[in-house]
């Protein structure tokens, strides 16, 4: 049998990625596609953005975990700010928005893993 501590912890949002319980006043995204509605806790939010530098032609625009939709990127870039990682934001996304007037169709952009 369930005790009545068990089931207020089944009721409790967790993350979507590691099942961390997420308190209403964290910080946190929630996928905003309607099936999905799955909640990324902040921990799992700045290991999206450590991966995201260090490869960000794979890894951006950011994406829920669960349903692979486009997260809202606003709460993620406040994140980024807070951290003081913007310059390092700029650095890693401006390439991705400048080169998609400059390859053709069937080129890629890829990172010299030297050059870094």
């Amino acid at each position: 049998m369930s005790t009545e501590n068990e089931k207020q912890t089944e009721s409790l949002p967790t993350c979507g990625i590691c099942g961390t319980i997420i308190a209403d006043d964290d910080i946190k995204l929630i996928c905003t596609y309607e099936t999905c509605g799955k909640r990324t806790c902040l921990s799992c939010i700045k290991k999206m953005i450590e991966i995201m530098f260090s490869q960000p032609t794979l890894n951006y625009p950011f994406k829920c975990g669960a349903c692979l939709q486009l997260l809202d990127q606003r709460i993620i870039y406040e994140i980024i700010v807070k951290q003081g990682q913007y310059e390092k934001y700029i650095a890693c996304i401006f390439p991705l928005y400048w080169v998609k007037n400059c390859l053709e169709q069937n080129e890629i952009l890829v990172q010299c893993k030297y050059l870094k």
